[in-house]
């Protein structure tokens, strides 16, 4: 009986002395979790920045077809004449063609061109608009002529992305365009209404390639 319950006080301090498997996070366990989280929410705030960037390219699209459309009407208003002069005995604002054609895209009736700053007048990508108001130039070719000008050899561009009210190109050199798009591109709208974007290497000065600049 004696040596029955000394065999049994063997295996209850047996029992006893088993270690137990902790039920937290060791120190490496938690830093594998700490980590993948990290990987994770790096890859999340990615795919947010690139869904932007490809809203903000969808919408400058837009927007550059709207006032492509609200530029010709103006134009057909105007009796052919293009709503961007450098001056005009009827207009105390000929060269603002951003805001000669504003009453040409759903202008509120008695409101300001500025309520459209932000739907139509303003791309995503610009971080800093023209003036806080403006994310497009016209280019300057298109100044002082009307539909009658335009030679019919090409389909010169109209509108682009730019840091100015209006874009230029002499000879050598190409002004004002701004590259905001993903792969530093601009997105410009041409005079036949088509829209297409293009990086820095691919836009030519007037002396490489007159029919992108000149009507």
């Amino acid at each position: 009986m004696i040596d029955l319950l000394k065999q049994m006080n063997r295996r209850i301090d047996m029992k006893q002395n088993i270690p137990t498997k902790s039920s937290g996070f060791t120190l490496i366990e938690l830093l594998v979790v700490i980590a993948i989280i990290g990987i994770l929410g790096s890859i999340i705030v990615a795919g947010v920045r690139i869904g932007t960037k490809r809203a903000n390219a969808a919408s400058c699209t837009h927007n550059l077809r709207m006032l492509h459309s609200a530029f010709m009407l103006a134009t057909i208003d105007n009796k052919g004449k293009f709503p961007y002069a450098d001056s005009s005995p009827e207009d105390s604002l000929p060269r603002q063609w951003h805001r000669r054609i504003g009453p040409y895209l759903d202008l509120p009736e008695g409101g300001d061109w500025r309520e459209l700053a932000t739907e139509v007048y303003i791309c995503g990508a610009d971080e800093d608009p023209y003036s806080g108001l403006l994310s497009y130039g016209i280019n300057r070719r298109f100044m002082n002529l009307g539909q009658n000008n335009v030679s019919g050899s090409g389909s010169p561009v109209l509108i682009a992305d730019a840091d100015s009210f209006e874009v230029h190109s002499t000879t050598s050199t190409v002004q004002n365009i701004r590259y905001s798009h993903p792969g530093d591109t601009a997105n410009m709208v041409f005079f036949d209404g088509s829209v297409r974007n293009f990086s820095e290497d691919e836009i030519l000065p007037m002396g490489e390639d007159p029919g992108f600049w000149v009507p």
